[in-house]
């Protein structure tokens, strides 16, 4: 009797990819749009935005524009397309998180908690309140010439930092050892102590001093283009965004919080920090999207020691398409 062929779900389980061609095929990219980006929440924008009746702001939920606005009433409502005042638009949910604003276009959707899970009391836990922290302005504005699905795999790993970001390997401790991973069910985290050598200050060519209450890195993903990033030093908090905008192409942002009073050189110096290690990732996976369409390699392999959060992902893009 022929052996029977496994799944991709369980390849998936076993650590082989996503086919490649899931990182161009633009009916793939048609289906997550649908499948993903319109039944799940996503990071809208900061709510000081929106804080007297009559503001609005316009942000996308895949590549559907919505505007986030506050009513008359003092509601904080949102509607897809670029016209508040057409109410006859379609409704969709708003959350917050703090200062945080997150939308969904399906109305059956769970509650934004659902899908945070823990992270919040985790963030808490490490010395971070989203609501304790001021908004202070948005950086990183990149246009990737890759898949967001390879974009996010790529923040989803450090496997690479030592090579690729030899500043951030300076001040983080990336042995795999120290580096911590952790997953939920639609959220995963990384997390990593400040080196001893920074600890010390012997380290040479620190990208910045770490100096402040937060002594480790932590990087939360939440499914399926968001992440909170918080760097050593004063209370952070960076929203880092991957928007489809194209089969091979995303776009990114970062909003920056930080704790009330921090100086605006620290605040400067450490954004310039973060723009310099996202440009370093773009050259590295700008160059693996011209890999996987070049049809070398049809499906790959991961290392699960390293790249267990990438499989989480992976397992989740395709419940999301074929479950």
């Amino acid at each position: 009797m022929a052996a029977v062929a496994p799944t991709l779900r369980e390849q998936l389980e076993v650590g082989r990819t996503l086919p490649a061609e899931w990182y161009s095929d633009p009916r793939v990219l048609d289906a997550e749009l649908e499948r993903i980006f319109g039944h799940s929440w996503q990071y809208a924008g900061v709510a000081e935005r929106v804080a007297e009746p009559g503001q609005s702001f316009t942000c996308r939920a895949g590549v559907m524009p919505v505007v986030v606005v506050r009513d008359d009433g003092g509601a904080l409502r949102a509607f897809l397309g670029v016209a508040p005042h057409r109410r006859a638009q379609q409704e969709v949910q708003i959350e917050a998180w703090g200062p945080l604003l997150f939308v969904n276009p399906d109305p059956a959707a769970p509650p934004l908690a659902d899908v945070l899970g823990a992270l919040p009391q985790v963030v808490r836990d490490r010395g971070l309140d989203p609501a304790e922290l001021e908004y202070r302005g948005r950086s990183r504005e990149f246009v990737v010439n890759a898949n967001w699905k390879l974009v996010v795999e790529n923040y989803l790993e450090c496997y690479h930092c030592p090579v690729a970001h030899k500043s951030f390997s300076r001040l983080i401790d990336v042995d795999p050892d120290t580096y911590e991973l952790a997953t939920d069910r639609w959220t995963s985290s990384q997390f990593g102590p400040v080196s001893e050598r920074a600890v010390a200050k012997t380290a040479r060519d620190l990208p910045y001093q770490p100096d402040g209450p937060i002594r480790s890195s932590q990087f939360h993903y939440v499914w399926p283009n968001c992440t909170f990033n918080t760097f050593p030093g004063p209370p952070n908090l960076r929203v880092l965004v991957f928007e489809p905008d194209g089969p091979d192409r995303t776009r990114t942002f970062v909003d920056g919080f930080w704790a009330r009073g921090t100086p605006d050189e620290v605040v400067e110096e450490i954004t310039a920090f973060g723009v310099v290690v996202g440009q370093e990732d773009v050259e590295l996976v700008e160059s693996v999207q011209q890999g996987l369409q070049s049809g070398a390699v049809a499906q790959g392999r991961l290392m699960l020691g390293s790249e267990g959060l990438i499989q989480h992902f992976q397992l989740l893009v395709h419940d999301a398409l074929l479950l």
